[in-house]
């Protein structure tokens, strides 16, 4: 059975992948400019005549999306200016590197707190990943792995690398053992859903026979890689399999890979690196697949398979085999560095397209016709409030320590409930009440210096409409509309509901940051 399951393998992933043994051998690296053209021609190849596609999106709304996907917060006021003002007619492309590593080429001038705000953000992205379907780690788990994180992704340390490192380094993998209950079969789960795309877990109890065929024996076949975890001291060198019993039945099994092949122990190799090295491999058929359909997933909302942790071929077949086949190749051939992967699909027209839905022909999500828009994420809402509203930055988190920001800490246990499915909008009742009613949120807004106070007290000669102006900008990257202007003018020249226009104004702020827009990246 397993032999039979690594040979159909390989030849549905030739199939569905739509790509022959002879086009894989002459494939050439792409450069992130060129992947980004043939990712468009892949996606409108699917069109037919009848679909009409949104128009790019204006940059004042790209560079809001692009400041949310790499930075993890809404641009200042400042930088959204820059941009606006650059003239360069490949700024898009500029500014993409430019939050990425704070560079820019054509001025000696860097800016470190973007690359700053990068790490900071994708090592919350990744914390989420690796987390957020285990049991409570508690904070101190969580804190120390974000540092963990933060140190690769400053290095840019490349994809296979870093799992390599993740799963083979005694300490964190200890830590992810802790956060699953050091329960083998919990963290043979996890790990085979983020690093693989398989769900595994349905055969951990019975023969799988949903979609993906995996049968019970294999799950503990796989699950005994992680047996002898239980501390980071407690690891020890292989000489033969590791073993573990099939719960429920009086059977053992030793460690083997989900395409059927048997390990080599003679290396004495931990049984753990063993698993990381073949798991990290270039020809592991589902590494790279699962993690360009991760990223496309984070940046669109959806994946080119998904749900993305079921890459099952037969069952569960990608929208566009052949882009899933090209991304997967050309981040190999890249040496899986995932800033390659970013400027790629942030520069394709699939990326940049407006959210707003011009025609129905852009209905259906899998065309790419136009941007699905995105809940934020509690990090995101955290950061944008306080970019927004100008407060000052919470000190960094350490692994351990009192951290005294009961204020940030209850922001984020309110907003922590995002699902991966981030076309589902997350905010609840229970959240729009927290907003109203917490009082860290009403003294972030009212923070002496902040943005309201700015605006509130800008002068006599400053008039009502660029007030509110200057309101929209710092929460929803944009200018007012004309009716949206002439409603919140008349409001606040009228005192609003309390008779007094600084109030009026304050309103103003706070339903802005309530927004709909302000929640959602789009």
């Amino acid at each position: 059975m397993q032999k039979r399951t690594s040979i159909v393998l390989v030849v549905m992933l030739m199939i569905t992948g739509g790509v022959s043994a002879e086009s894989a051998s002459t494939r050439l690296p792409l450069s992130a400019d060129q992947l980004a053209r043939r990712i468009d021609q892949m996606i409108e190849a699917k069109w037919g005549p009848e679909v009409k596609p949104a128009p790019l999106a204006e940059d004042a709304a790209f560079f809001r999306r692009i400041s949310l996907d790499l930075n993890g917060r809404i641009p200042t006021i400042t930088s959204l200016t820059d941009f606006l003002d650059d003239r360069r007619p490949n700024k898009r492309v500029i500014w993409v590197d430019k939050l990425m590593d704070g560079t820019d080429p054509d001025f000696k001038l860097v800016h470190p707190e973007f690359r700053q705000r990068y790490v900071e953000h994708f090592a919350n992205v990744w914390q989420h990943w690796l987390l957020s379907r285990y049991e409570t780690p508690g904070r101190g788990t969580g804190e120390w792995l974000r540092v963990w994180l933060s140190h690769q992704l400053k290095n840019n340390t490349s994809y296979d690398r870093m799992v390599r490192r993740m799963l083979a380094d005694n300490v964190i993998l200890s830590a992810l053992s802790v956060a699953n209950a050091e329960l083998p079969a919990q963290l043979t789960a996890n790990t085979s859903r983020l690093f693989l795309g398989i769900k595994l877990e349905c055969a951990q109890c019975h023969d799988d026979r949903s979609g993906g065929n995996w049968t019970r024996e294999q799950f503990w076949e796989f699950a005994a890689f992680f047996s002898e975890i239980r501390s980071a001291f407690a690891q020890r060198p292989s000489t033969s399999p590791p073993r573990i019993k099939i719960e429920g039945k009086d059977k053992m099994v030793e460690a083997r890979f989900l395409d059927g092949a048997k390990p080599s122990w003679k290396s004495r190799k931990p049984a753990h690196i063993v698993l990381a090295e073949w798991m990290t491999s270039r020809d592991n058929l589902y590494f790279a697949r699962a993690a360009v359909n991760r990223y496309w997933h984070y940046f669109f909302g959806i994946g080119l398979v998904d749900p993305i942790d079921f890459m099952e071929i037969e069952s569960n077949p990608p929208s566009h085999p052949e882009l899933l086949e090209e991304l997967a190749y050309q981040f190999k051939a890249h040496d899986f560095d995932v800033k390659y992967l970013i400027r790629a699909i942030t520069a394709t027209k699939a990326y940049q397209r407006s959210s707003e839905l011009t025609d129905d022909s852009q209905k259906n999500p899998l065309l790419y016709a136009r941007m699905l828009p995105r809940g934020l994420s509690a990090n995101q809402l955290l950061d944008s409030l306080i970019t927004a509203t100008g407060a000052p930055e919470p000190p960094p988190r350490r692994p351990n320590e009192p951290q005294n920001q009961e204020g940030v800490l209850e922001f984020l246990d309110n907003f922590s409930n995002n699902i991966d499915r981030r076309t589902e909008l997350p905010t609840s009742i229970m959240q729009a009440l927290y907003m109203m009613n917490s009082s860290w949120v009403q003294e972030t807004m009212h923070v002496p210096g902040g943005s309201l106070d700015v605006v509130v007290n800008a002068g006599p000669k400053v008039n009502t409409e660029r007030r509110i102006r200057d309101l929209y900008l710092v929460t929803l990257s944009r200018k007012p509309r004309p009716e949206e202007l002439k409603r919140l003018v008349s409001y606040v020249d009228s005192g609003g509901a309390a008779g007094d226009r600084k109030k009026a104004l304050a309103d103003v702020f706070w339903a802005l940051l309530n927004s709909t827009e302000f929640f959602v990246n789009h």
